[in-house]
């Protein structure tokens, strides 16, 4: 074991059971098998994911180059491909933090983008239902989309209940995670499946224990009232009469 880098931590056992040992090439302690060792493996799973990530590491200069050829400025050093990185985009001006690996497979500035959901510009939070199914979801909108997700969703058979005006896509979203996340203190699980709502179906609920009407008031009231600064818990999801049987 010492001529593979180790020092035994305990007694000798046999070939087939773990054995504690003091890894001198990252200095934790690991329970490689003797027989590991002698079949040719490394012994110490830190060491070898070190050497996994060295090998995956990218050139900072040219992990930099490529956010750039993208539009994007980095405002921090390069750490890895999948780490969110802090860029400013050199068309709007504003932050944002995509990854390496985001950017190579074609994303751009989240608020620049033209296609899909624009966070920069004017928003709706809306509310649909359908009978067929006894769903309800809550959902985000451009405002300025002629061919928007609603028309999406009214196409399948779901009916706008509610819709709710804000100034940015950002705006939307944190009023629709908001909810979401007190809902889901509260008890309230996916209703629909994927095959049932195939865009969107992780908002969907149980219209018979949320309703339209709650959401849509949940929605005004989350407009009107600033968010909590507090984790949400189920003793501040809305009103008592929004949680259902499982508040």
């Amino acid at each position: 074991m010492r001529e593979h880098g180790f020092e035994a931590q305990e007694p000798y056992r046999g070939v087939k059971y773990p054995w504690r040992c003091l890894c001198h090439g990252c200095g934790t302690i690991t329970p490689p098998t003797f027989g590991s060792i002698l079949a040719g493996q490394s012994g110490c799973r830190r060491c070898a994911d070190l050497r996994a990530g060295a090998a995956r590491r990218e050139d900072p200069e040219r992990a930099a180059a490529s956010m750039r050829e993208a539009g994007l400025e980095p405002l921090e050093p390069y750490t890895t491909t999948m780490t969110p990185w802090r860029c400013r985009c050199t068309t709007c001006g504003r932050t944002s933090t995509p990854t390496l690996s985001k950017i190579r497979s074609g994303r751009r500035c989240k608020y620049c983008a033209r296609f899909g959901f624009d966070r920069a510009a004017p928003a709706r939070v809306y509310v649909v239902t359908r009978a067929q199914h006894g769903a309800v979801k809550i959902g985000v909108a451009g405002a300025l989309q002629r061919n928007d997700r609603i028309a999406q969703h009214r196409r399948l058979g779901w009916t706008l209940f509610y819709e709710h005006d804000v100034p940015t896509g950002d705006d939307a979203l944190s009023v629709e995670q908001t909810i979401l996340r007190r809902l889901r203190a509260a008890g309230h699980g996916v209703f629909l499946t994927a095959v049932q709502m195939p865009n969107g179906w992780t908002e969907t609920f149980d219209a018979v224990r949320v309703t339209a009407a709650q959401l849509g008031e949940a929605i005004r009231e989350h407009q009107s009232t600033p968010a909590p600064p507090e984790p949400l818990t189920c003793s501040s999801v809305l009103p008592p009469k929004f949680l259902g049987s499982s508040g």
